[in-house]
């Protein structure tokens, strides 16, 4: 699952600026996966497999409308709420020659991209059980969003800064899509059931 990939690579480093694309790629292909697998629900294989390359394109970066006030950030928009916080140095005795390391990973970002992973593998057993109910898919798939919309929003956030915010700024944040990341331009579907 690439989701399991981009925990093993955050966990290693701390999210700085250098770092933003190859974080965002990632996290781009992870939200491609679940805009297919929203607009996919419903589709035969063969309708797929009919489907033009500009019609799956389409489709990757068309951000269904699962939860009310979801909505698209432009550019930077986030980036001016908080300031960017950078690790912590710790002092590492059996290493001399690394007298100040810095701390690997970003315990916030980590941990909402974690929720992320429980949320999506409890989702694929309820999916399984209820054969694709479109409410149960729904839900998980906006909560799945929400989690790694917050694990992008706090990459170079600190947990005194996340712990400082509000119930309600954090659920801004959590439904808080950036319009473009990594190489993709996401767009929001006009209904709620994802067409446009």
């Amino acid at each position: 699952m690439h989701l399991d990939g981009m925990l093993r690579e955050v966990r290693t480093r701390w999210v700085d600026q250098d770092e933003d694309v190859a974080i965002a790629i990632g996290l781009g292909h992870i939200l491609e996966h679940l805009n297919l697998a929203w607009h996919y629900r419903s589709k035969s294989v063969e309708q797929v497999a009919a489907e033009s390359q500009e019609e799956f394109e389409a489709q990757c970066c068309l951000v269904p409308r699962l939860a009310p006030g979801l909505r698209l950030l432009e550019g930077q928009d986030i980036e001016g709420q908080g300031a960017e916080e950078t690790s912590t140095p710790v002092r590492w005795w059996y290493r001399p020659w690394t007298w100040w390391a810095q701390a690997p990973g970003n315990p916030v970002m980590i941990k909402e991209l974690e929720k992320a992973r429980l949320k999506l593998t409890h989702l694929r057993s309820q999916v399984a059980a209820t054969d694709l109910d479109d409410r149960v898919l729904v839900t998980g798939l906006a909560e799945v969003y929400g989690h790694l919309n917050l694990a992008w929003h706090w990459r170079r956030k600190s947990a005194v800064y996340v712990a400082s915010l509000a119930t309600t700024t954090r659920a801004i944040l959590a439904s808080s899509i950036p319009r473009t990341i990594g190489t993709l331009d996401f767009r929001l579907a006009e209904t709620k059931d994802g067409g446009a």
